[in-house]
């Protein structure tokens, strides 16, 4: 500060961050003159210095008028300062927000376990999230069945099973309307992912090494590897697998023929996709299958909503009825594999 009577340059130290911290006693400035008798001028306040007691600061945004040997002193609520601070805070706040959302992809395990929303805005995921949907859209598009298993993995495998299955039905174009977003299917490995589309349900799309993404198709179509009616009609006693949707049934199945003690088996039932026949279908409690199947079905949002998994399904010996079936191993949560 420079004295009105003389060319001196005073200069007051400022507290330093140990004093902030532990609260020590504020460095005190004079106050030159009478100024709180004086009137509140641009000048007078300009040439005025007021003591600040860090002790006592206001907190937040709170500003307060009092006596300037008990606090900040009296500081007007729309000064130019306070207005540059809040629009400076308000650019950085802005520029953060601009810089960090570009969009809300939901990262989620295939097991239902967690979910994680993730904000980025880095050039690589834009690029990533990009391919998934241009493997969904594309593949959801295709006309024809050679068309459609470009967008396939492991098309080797999977074609003459493609040209099989559609000898019995079209391949039908769908268009993507509707939002759909991506789930990351860690038990399936860091690779793998499901597209969960509204109105339609999931795919499952899977990222080659030449960084391209491909469906399973097997999993989409809910592929069978045995034939479904054959095995109810023979009440076949080996392990078949299958994929099939089950649902808990404990309390509101059946438990009969050789599965009727309810306090040993407990009940599931099993459906599959485009087939009429269900069955019911038991584990023994306290199993390594039994916890590993009601630990999956109860992830979902109430027991009786059906889960897709891939099942080892078999028939007691000399069965008496065809609805009821040993369920041997829980293969894979999901249809993927």
């Amino acid at each position: 500060m420079r004295d009105e009577d003389s060319n001196e340059v005073k200069e007051y130290p400022m507290p330093n961050s140990r004093e902030l911290e532990h609260g020590l006693e504020s460095k005190k400035r004079p106050i030159e003159g009478d100024v709180l008798n004086q009137p509140k001028s641009s000048e007078a306040l300009a040439s005025a210095e007021i003591e600040v007691n860090f002790e006592k600061a206001p907190s937040n945004d709170t500003f307060w008028t009092g006596d300037p040997e008990d606090g900040w002193g009296e500081l007007e609520e729309n000064t130019p300062g306070r207005r540059a601070l809040m629009i400076l805070l308000g650019v950085l706040v802005l520029a953060f927000v601009s810089g960090a959302v570009w969009s809300l992809v939901k990262i989620r395990s295939n097991a239902g376990q967690s979910e994680v929303v993730a904000m980025t805005g880095t050039q690589e995921m834009r690029s990533e999230l990009r391919l998934r949907e241009e493997a969904v859209e594309r593949y959801l598009s295709s006309e024809s069945v050679e068309e459609r298993a470009l967008y396939v993995r492991d098309v080797g495998r999977v074609l003459p099973l493609m040209r099989e299955y559609y000898q019995l039905r079209p391949v039908i174009p769908e268009v993507l309307s509707n939002r759909f977003v991506f789930y990351k299917a860690e038990s399936l490995g860091e690779k793998m992912w499901l597209a969960k589309i509204d109105g339609r349900g999931y795919l499952y799309i899977e990222k080659q090494d030449n960084g391209e993404y491909l469906v399973d198709w097997e999993a989409d179509v809910a592929y069978q590897v045995n034939d479904w009616g054959r095995f109810i009609a023979n009440k076949t006693s080996q392990a078949v697998e299958f994929r099939v949707n089950v649902e808990y049934a404990q309390l509101n199945g059946v438990h009969a023929f050789e599965f009727s003690k309810y306090n040993t088996y407990r009940c599931f039932r099993i459906t599959v996709p485009g087939e009429e026949q269900y069955l019911w279908g038991y584990t023994k409690i306290g199993t390594a299958t039994d916890r590993s199947l009601i630990s999956y079905c109860s992830l979902a949002k109430g027991k009786e909503v059906s889960m897709p998994v891939i099942l080892d399904l078999r028939y007691p010996e000399n069965s008496i009825s065809a609805r009821y079936v040993h369920i041997d191993r829980l293969v894979m949560r999901g249809w993927s594999k």
